[in-house]
């Protein structure tokens, strides 16, 4: 979380937003993650005699890992869900009990690939509404499968979805989905599987009956507050760097690099981070998806 870095980002969105026309139009800003859902549960704290041993059922050490993909807006709508289980193939009675529109697939380690979040896109572009053409930008942070996936940035140009990166290890302060939505979502989650673990009398959660905990954990943390509160709080709408406290720049304060007023601004920035650029070459056009680097110390 650098302070110039972040200060640069918040300014090329600005002026992306206001170039689209969107900056006051919270239903055409979407952001979508990745979280996972591991089937292990535990209570970090318990009530006991001092002294005396305390034992905490767990139906395992260790638990598979499902892969959920979550997308929502500035005002609280969520786009179809897609989850991915690590397995050869999937059985139908894994999906049942699952979100309505949800995309329920496989992969050999539970993880998502390019192709899957391709798929995952064709389903958000079916979900937006086709009376309104207002442009939309959808918010990611930089893994692979996002940015460096040409099905998906050509399926975005096609359908006026403007891509927009977050600086890499930042979207703890600014990605909405890890400030509100998932911190809910894995609360609930823990706290709803302990308790089925308790009750089963530490039986293990199966695939089947993953969703049987997981739409009910999704009722409770999917809310229109905790999605504009992601918003809200990140400063992303509405538009406010300011939501961002001094505190998140602390360990970064050995990297700043101040600004020189005589100096150029390219200048400046070659000096004092760098920046990658992602550029694709669709339809005889050019798409670019800006990846900024954090700072290093420059002797």
């Amino acid at each position: 979380m650098n302070r110039v870095v972040i200060r640069k980002w918040f300014e090329d969105y600005e002026a992306l937003l206001q170039n689209l026309g969107i900056t006051d139009v919270p239903s055409h800003i979407w952001n979508a993650d990745e979280t996972g859902m591991q089937d292990h549960f535990e209570r970090q704290r318990a009530i006991g005699v001092a002294g005396a041993p305390c034992y905490q059922l767990t139906a395992n050490e260790k638990g598979q890992t499902v892969t959920a993909l979550a997308c929502f807006n500035g005002v609280g709508s969520y786009a179809p869900l897609l989850f991915i289980f690590k397995a050869k193939r999937l059985q139908a009675s894994w999906c049942i009990g699952a979100p309505a529109d949800s995309i329920v697939k496989v992969s050999d380690n539970g993880w998502i690939t390019a192709s899957l979040f391709a798929e995952w896109a064709e389903r958000f572009v079916a979900y937006l509404p086709k009376d309104d053409i207002r442009p939309h930008v959808l918010l990611l942070d930089g893994h692979s499968s996002h940015i460096y996936n040409m099905p998906f940035l050509q399926l975005m140009k096609e359908n006026n979805i403007h891509p927009f990166v977050f600086p890499p290890h930042c979207t703890h302060w600014l990605q909405p989905a890890d400030k509100s939505l998932f911190k809910s979502v894995k609360h609930n989650w823990n706290e709803d599987g302990w308790q089925m673990t308790k009750e089963s009398g530490g039986a293990g959660l199966s695939k089947t009956d993953f969703f049987k905990l997981f739409s009910q954990v999704w009722a409770k943390s999917a809310t229109v507050e905790i999605a504009q509160n992601g918003f809200r709080s990140t400063g992303l709408f509405p538009l406010n760097s300011k939501a961002i406290p001094d505190s998140a720049f602390s360990p970064s304060m050995t990297t700043d690099r101040a600004m020189v007023p005589d100096e150029p601004a390219s200048e400046v920035g070659l000096s004092t981070f760098y920046s990658t650029v992602l550029i694709a070459y669709l339809n005889n056009s050019l798409l670019i998806v800006s990846h900024t680097f954090m700072p290093r110390a420059i002797d």
